[in-house]
C-alpha cells in the first residue's frame, strides 16, 4: 500500500479485503465510513447509506480492521512526508494530516 502511494502520489487507494468474518479496509485519499453494531455486524462503506447517527468517518491514511465485535483503526505513514516507503519491520505509527479532498464528479 505504502509503496503504491509513494509511486503514484495523489492516488485514491481505498481497498477492502474480507474473509466473510472480518474486514480490512484502507482510507487513502477518499472517504470511508463504518457503522458498528457490536455483537451483530460492522458495515464499511464509502459513504453512509442512511441517517443513522452512529456512522463514523475513518480518518484519511488509516487502516480499519473490523469484526462483528471490534473495530481497530491504525494510522498509516504517508511516504511523501517520510522520504519513501518504510523499510521492512519499521513500525507504522505516524499519521500525516489529510490533504483536502477533491470534489466528486
Amino acid at each position: 500500500m505504502l509503496e503504491v502511494a509513494a509511486a503514484a502520489p495523489g492516488s485514491r487507494l481505498n481497498l477492502l479485503l474480507t474473509s466473510g468474518e472480518t474486514i480490512a479496509a484502507t482510507a487513502w485519499g477518499d472517504t470511508l465510513w463504518y457503522l458498528a453494531e457490536p455483537g451483530r455486524r460492522t458495515v464499511v462503506a464509502s459513504e453512509p447509506y442512511d441517517d443513522d447517527p452512529h456512522w463514523q468517518e475513518v480518518p484519511d491514511r488509516t487502516l480499519l480492521a473490523a469484526s462483528r465485535t471490534d473495530v481497530l483503526l491504525t494510522p498509516l505513514k504517508d511516504p511523501r512526508e517520510q522520504g519513501g516507503p518504510p523499510e521492512h519491520g519499521e513500525p507504522h505509527t505516524h499519521m500525516a494530516s489529510a490533504p483536502p479532498k477533491e470534489p466528486r464528479t
